[in-house]
């Protein structure tokens, strides 16, 4: 009879608690865990109260990192002007013939500038859709993609403007070959270019690979020599080699230590991307990235490229596994520890995602 009364009286207790509770304003609501046994509940994961939607929903950034923040020297010279530049051709004859020119920065950024506008004859052609058409041609057919109504119209509008800046208006008169282009590269990596290093080990691979992913691997050689550059501590180098060694190859695969889980890799080469940020990478409201998401598919709340690979590129899994990435090889380029980064040889996994990035 006693048990009785105490079970009914843990029951209208339980349900006064409940009906207190869901008269809070919402803004006092907090989760509370009612038991109606006589010994108190043990603790669990489930009395946690969990974040808002609006905490993964919004660009409102609170990553919290464990590693020391890196101290960045902001870099200036011909990478920074390329990066900058609207028009290539005042910095091309800049540099060209010049003893700036002949340095590590200056050789690649002409190596740069010669790959994206020279007419390099022996290289498959691409035809362009906006090809003999003016820019306001363009910019007109652009703009009728656009709703009126769309409230991120004029922020896109700016962003297509910057994106499809004629930076190559003036080179109609260089004519190259892929050996040539080869020949540039080459000598900005003399020059100690650490890009450019990484750049010719991508070149390699890529010509291994004959067109095909699976034909193409990376030798034990080539991944000890992106480590080293990606040590330099160049965002460049870092960018690139990160590509690299997130991409898939036949008989490779990243994981945690030797017998660790897989890592996953979009989430790697994103944290890679951020990584290169922290050293100086250009990545901020102007990136390349940035303004393209955000004329062509109108995520323009993202004032640089991190908020945008958090809050438009990856899902909150993969947001997460950025961050945990992202610490990792931070501590792998401060300190030479790549022991949580262990290429693997053997058989892919068939459920393995096949992920491509190509070089730029």
């Amino acid at each position: 009879m006693r048990t009785g009364l105490f079970v009914a009286g843990a029951g209208v207790l339980a349900g006064a608690i409940a009906t207190w509770v869901a008269l809070l304003p919402p803004s006092e609501s907090v989760p509370i865990k009612v038991s109606t046994d006589a010994a108190p509940a043990p603790h669990t994961d489930e009395a946690v109260p969990r974040p808002a939607p609006s905490t993964v929903l919004a660009i409102n950034p609170r990553r919290v990192s464990q590693a020391p923040a890196v101290r960045v020297t902001i870099r200036s010279g011909p990478r920074q002007d390329l990066l900058a530049a609207k028009r290539y051709r005042p910095l091309w004859d800049r540099l060209r013939n010049s003893p700036e020119g002949a340095t590590a920065d200056g050789a690649y950024v002409l190596y740069r500038i010669a790959s994206r506008c020279a007419n390099v004859t022996d290289r498959p052609y691409w035809r362009s859709p906006n090809r003999g058409k003016t820019n306001e041609q363009v910019r007109d057919e652009f703009m009728k993609t656009l709703a009126p109504n769309d409230p991120q119209r004029d922020k896109r509008l700016a962003a297509f403007e910057d994106v499809n800046a004629q930076v190559c208006e003036g080179f109609g008169d260089l004519t190259m070959t892929q050996a040539d282009l080869r020949a540039m590269l080459g000598k900005a990596a003399d020059a100690g270019s650490a890009e450019a290093k990484a750049m010719q080990i991508g070149e390699e691979v890529r010509l291994g690979q004959r067109g095909h992913w699976d034909h193409g691997t990376l030798s034990d050689e080539q991944i000890g020599s992106l480590e080293q550059l990606a040590q330099t501590r160049d965002p460049g180098a870092i960018l690139e080699a990160g590509r690299i060694l997130s991409n898939s190859y036949r008989d490779l695969t990243v994981r945690d230590g030797s017998d660790g889980p897989m890592l996953e890799p979009r989430a790697l080469h994103n944290a890679w991307t951020l990584v290169a940020c922290e050293y100086g990478y250009a990545c901020g409201a102007d990136n390349t990235r940035v303004q393209q998401a955000c004329a062509f598919q109108g995520h323009c709340d993202a004032s640089n490229l991190q908020d945008y690979l958090y809050y438009y590129a990856a899902s909150p899994h993969d947001s997460q596994l950025m961050n945990q990435y992202e610490a990792m090889l931070r501590t792998a380029v401060e300190t030479g520890d790549w022991s949580h980064f262990t290429l693997v040889r053997g058989t892919r996994p068939p459920n393995a995602p096949t992920y491509i990035v190509g070089p730029g």
